[in-house]
């Protein structure tokens, strides 16, 4: 698990599976997709009860474990969610809140570096660094989803900004002195 040879010994694992799912939704009218261990089943028709039993007794035979709390079946129309991304109007986008959720983390990015290098709390390089990483993973996450590039440009120039160390010539502030007694 999160290993770098993690995606290789999985598709290794699954290529039995993964051609007897191909052949089975060719027949079926249907186009399987795998992401890691998410499985997707889409098409134009609805997917029967008795095609859904047959996939799950395909997945089963290969013995692998279908979580039913991850089951999911999307009605025409609706927003679908699959590995974190939503299909809208025929369309690859992320969630609507996505962005909104980077932006904050962007901005506690920006605050809790300020406010280390104002008073020298003790939080590591290392725990600052892993919060940058963080963030740029998602962004770079966003770059591979098209459209809404203004956005995207927002978010990398604010997160640019919060990477510059802050201005030296602030005012002074009383907790910055040393008391003496």
């Amino acid at each position: 698990m999160g290993a770098p040879t993690s995606p290789v010994l999985s598709n290794f694992a699954c290529i039995e599976l993964d051609t007897e799912l191909v052949a089975l939704c060719r027949n079926m009218g249907l186009t399987y997709t795998r992401y890691a261990d998410d499985l997707s089943f889409s098409g134009v028709n609805v997917i029967s009860p008795e095609d859904k039993e047959l996939i799950e007794d395909t997945i089963k035979a290969h013995r692998f474990i279908i979580n039913p709390d991850k089951v999911r079946l999307f009605a025409e129309g609706e927003i679908k969610t699959i590995t974190g991304l939503q299909i809208r109007d025929g369309q690859v986008k992320l969630p609507e809140k996505y962005y909104h959720l980077l932006r904050l983390e962007i901005n506690r990015l920006q605050h809790t570096k300020e406010v280390e290098n104002r008073y020298h709390t003790g939080m590591s390089q290392k725990k600052l660094k892993l919060m940058e990483q963080e963030i740029m993973g998602k962004l770079n996450f966003a770059r591979m989803v098209p459209g809404e590039l203004e956005i995207k440009e927002e978010l990398e120039f604010q997160f640019a900004k919060a990477l510059e160390p802050p201005d030296e010539a602030e005012s002074a502030n009383w907790l910055d002195f040393p008391y003496i007694f």
